[in-house]
């Protein structure tokens, strides 16, 4: 029996629809293992997100009212812009050595020390009663902050400033504080936004609004 071999044309033939094939499947491949890379990265994240504002929602859950404007070393004023926020809150902060069942919680942001953008961060001073004012250290709550603000609800509206001090009644609190943070995990990837809205125990409403 004569048998014929293949022919060099026909080789070359084979070899380029296997290449073919192997490209073809390689490209799926990469799309794949981006897309579960990016969709892992969008879970980080929004875990990230949900921690902070977690601990965010706990701290201002504690948050009790002021008693005499800002002379009261152990429950002074709750004053906050859109950006920063600082308060007292009742309750027991982990890790710190003297603790007194009073806290006094500042929140904002600041840059990062590596230069990645901005990071959310809490201060909390538990020796409310020390001689000498100590120096908290930051709490970083989140890194990548692309935006964080705040906005307080009066019973009628959200305004995006609140001063204990100015308040009719006198150190009310608002009723409920609303925050937004925005992060950008990667440079290049697209912003991922959550928004808490949490109301406040010890609060009063406004003098002249008629709530339910």
């Amino acid at each position: 029996m004569n048998r014929r071999g293949f022919t060099l044309f026909e080789l070359l033939v084979a070899l380029a629809m296997s290449a073919l094939i192997v490209g073809v499947l390689g490209a799926s491949l990469y799309t794949a293992f981006h897309a579960e890379t990016s969709a892992a990265r969008v879970i980080n994240t929004n875990r990230g997100i949900d921690a902070a504002l977690d601990v965010l929602g706990a701290d201002l859950g504690d948050a009790v009212r002021p008693r005499r404007g800002t002379g009261d070393t152990l429950a002074g004023p709750f004053q906050g812009n859109n950006q920063t926020l600082s308060f007292y809150a009742c309750g027991l902060e982990p890790g710190h050595r003297v603790q007194g069942n009073m806290r006094w919680i500042q929140i904002g942001t600041e840059p990062a020390a590596n230069g990645s953008g901005l990071q959310l961060v809490r201060w909390v001073t538990t020796n409310l009663l020390a001689t000498v004012t100590p120096t908290p250290a930051p709490d970083v709550l989140c890194a990548h902050v692309t935006d964080f603000s705040l906005s307080y609800f009066d019973g009628t509206n959200w305004d995006d400033h609140w001063d204990s001090t100015q308040t009719q009644p006198a150190n009310a609190l608002p009723l409920a504080v609303r925050l937004t943070l925005v992060v950008t995990p990667k440079a290049g990837t697209r912003p991922v936004q959550e928004e808490r809205i949490v109301p406040l125990a010890c609060a009063q409403p406004l003098q002249g609004l008629n709530l339910p």
